[in-house]
């Protein structure tokens, strides 16, 4: 996943999502632990390509 110039990231906070942001793919093991599974499953699908 990748992103080019800035972008205004919205928390969905109605789901109960205070942070978002965007990190590089060897930073995402210490985010996995508070994230929803299936956002796990995506991420673990991106990190292996």
């Amino acid at each position: 996943m990748k992103v080019s110039g800035t972008q205004k990231l919205v928390p969905q906070t109605e789901e109960g999502i205070q942070e978002i942001k965007w990190v590089k793919a060897d930073q995402l093991n210490k985010y996995k632990k508070n994230a929803f599974p299936s956002v796990v499953d995506v991420l673990e699908l991106f990190v292996k390509k």
